[in-house]
């Protein structure tokens, strides 16, 4: 195993990550728990997620880039499973929150349902190639999740987290 990969997995920083990505496609794909209380779980698990992740570092790309995708039903399977679960689904967005030069608002329409399911989708087959024999999958898995974070799936959390926030304010003298 080249050291900059060793080092990387071995990392305190890697590890706590790599416990709080396992914790959260756990919770995907065994909790029962629904409405608000589904929604402080995750929550609690995106800022965990979202803290962690901004600590990875990236290990290169392997020669052979294996990769693992979810099948199209499974994951369809784990979107409605997420969808069930959740008080609610669509939430508004600024779509550029930076008030920079000749600022233009923009809005649009989020979706929590696939802000999580995306970030399941993301998480759970790198840490699968985590799980094999071969340094060129376990490299490849270390890159993936840099770059699924850093260019996909950070948006999604932090969409995630702002929504689901604001509805648990709304909602916090709700029984």
């Amino acid at each position: 195993m080249n050291t900059s990969l060793k080092t990387i997995l071995d990392s305190a920083e890697f590890n706590a990550f790599l416990t709080a990505a396992k914790s959260f496609c756990n919770f995907i794909e065994t909790s029962t728990l629904t409405g608000r209380e589904f929604l402080f779980a995750s929550q609690d698990l995106l800022i965990e997620l979202y803290r962690t992740a901004i600590k990875l570092t990236d290990a290169g790309v392997a020669d052979s880039h294996e990769s693992i995708d979810i099948p199209d039903e499974e994951y369809k399977k784990i979107l409605k499973s997420i969808g069930q679960r959740q008080p609610f689904q669509y939430y508004w967005i600024a779509l550029n929150p930076i008030i920079e030069g000749e600022y233009k608002y923009d809005e649009g329409v989020g979706d929590v349902t696939d802000d999580v399911a995306e970030i399941y989708r993301e998480l759970k087959p790198a840490l699968l190639l985590l799980e094999s024999d071969s340094e060129d999958d376990k490299t490849n898995a270390v890159w993936e999740l840099k770059f699924g974070f850093d260019n996909h799936w950070n948006d999604h959390c932090i969409n995630a987290l702002h929504a689901t926030h604001h509805y648990l304010e709304k909602h916090k003298y709700d029984e």
